[in-house]
């Protein structure tokens, strides 16, 4: 169990050192799910598999343009929940380095 929070530590406090260093962060995590036709896959269907995607009787054709905006109270709140989380993963990342 002291690993896996020692490895938690390490890597939040690189995430921090890369943060503060304006240095860009990416994570990657694939997962392979598999096929099940009719499900999360085409069904096994010839007469379907031949046609265009523009033939299929349910694609939609109309687009409709969607837009956000923020309130800055939300953004507020959201800043302020992403600081206390910062504080938090700094007292966790104390308390291991002073064990």
């Amino acid at each position: 169990m002291k690993k896996i929070t020692l490895l938690t530590a390490i890597l939040l406090l690189a995430f921090f050192i890369a943060q503060a260093s304006a240095e860009a962060i990416s994570f990657s995590v694939s997962c392979t799910i598999p096929a099940i036709p009719g499900v999360n896959a085409p069904a096994d269907n010839t007469s379907t598999n031949n046609q265009t995607p523009s033939q299929h009787a349910d694609v939609k054709t109309d687009v409709k343009e969607v837009k956000a905006e923020l309130k800055p109270e939300i953004i507020q709140q959201v800043s302020e929940r992403l600081i206390m989380a910062d504080n938090a993963a700094m007292v966790s990342l104390k308390t291991v380095y002073n064990r």
